[in-house]
């Protein structure tokens, strides 16, 4: 799969995406809400612990989760079911394609950390997603 800028601008996004009740209807603008739960789980892995199939991974989860979101969206404003169905299901969804790509939803959230806050990976990211 290759990877375009509009994948990696996705990625970016998702890659700050909480896996909670409300991450699936969450709206662009309020996606600064979570910044701060993100760099609570941030956990212990550092740049030096990610290889580049890491961010292979990442990009391919990221690239799911961003498409489970934008049919969620659609599903909301459309009034397509119950809010709370279409929310949770979403919800369990995006974990599955995290743990399908080959990652576990905290490796992910710390991925997103680090890709937000780390200039250095956000490079690599960068030219992995070119190499795809």
């Amino acid at each position: 799969m290759e990877f375009h800028s509009k994948y990696l601008a996705a990625a970016l996004i998702a890659g700050a995406l909480t896996f909670g009740t409300s991450g699936a209807a969450l709206a662009d603008e309020d996606i600064h809400i979570y910044y701060n739960e993100i760099a609570d789980s941030a956990g212990d892995m550092s740049a030096d612990d990610l290889s580049d199939q890491d961010l292979r991974l990442f990009l391919f989860a990221a690239q799911s989760i961003s498409d489970f979101r934008a049919e969620a969206r659609e599903q909301l404003a459309a009034g397509q079911g119950d809010a709370g169905e279409i929310i949770a299901n979403t919800d369990a969804s995006m974990v599955e394609a995290v743990r399908t790509a080959g990652l576990e939803p905290e490796e992910y959230r710390q991925i997103g950390y680090l890709i937000q806050n780390d200039a250095d990976v956000r490079d690599r990211l960068n030219r992995v997603a070119g190499d795809s």
